[in-house]
């Protein structure tokens, strides 16, 4: 593992030679670009990496796993940024990321979860955090609703489904009232 966490990248190779600089200055003016330059740097900066890993470390594979953990964490974080909108569907990840479909699937497999399941059980934490808050107002439809649920009874369905009580019930066992 060390000659893979403590090898410089440096001018010793061609693509060493053009990928030092750039993310040198990526690193410094970070917070000059807008979020969605960001992104989009974050996310085209992953294949250069990739290729150089490969001839770091003569990878044949076309996605070495750090790639795809990448793009994982990537995603995930895409995601979590998105979750109230109820529109975020796996199409919609694969268009925001210039990925196919069967791709973005591809990509998740390690997590031995669908992009789908990703999506509800992150839904599911947050609406679970919101319903447990003391200073919580809202109704059990608005939290849903909230996190991008489009149904209050598929939302309760699911909630039970994942914790073993209702959301009511839940927010009964921290004590809280509506």
């Amino acid at each position: 593992m060390t000659h893979i966490t403590a090898s410089p990248l440096g001018p010793d190779t061609p693509l060493g030679s053009l990928l030092s600089p750039f993310l040198a200055e990526l690193v410094d003016s970070a917070e000059t670009y807008p979020p969605r330059t960001s992104e989009l740097m974050t996310h085209n900066v992953v294949g250069p990496l990739g290729t150089l890993t490969h001839e770091l470390f003569g990878r044949t594979s076309t996605d070495t796993p750090s790639e795809n953990r990448a793009l994982l964490l990537q995603i995930q974080t895409f995601i979590d940024r998105h979750l109230a909108d109820p529109d975020l569907t796996p199409q919609a990840i694969s268009r925001a990321h210039h990925l196919s479909l069967r791709y973005l699937h591809r990509v998740f497999e390690s997590e031995d979860v669908t992009v789908c399941r990703w999506i509800q059980r992150r839904r599911l934490e947050e609406c679970r955090r919101t319903v447990a808050r003391r200073r919580n107002d809202f109704t059990i439809a608005a939290v849903a609703h909230r996190w991008g649920f489009t149904s209050a009874a598929h939302f309760s369905r699911v909630f039970r489904a994942a914790y073993g009580m209702s959301p009511r019930e839940w927010r009964d066992t921290q004590g809280l009232t509506p």
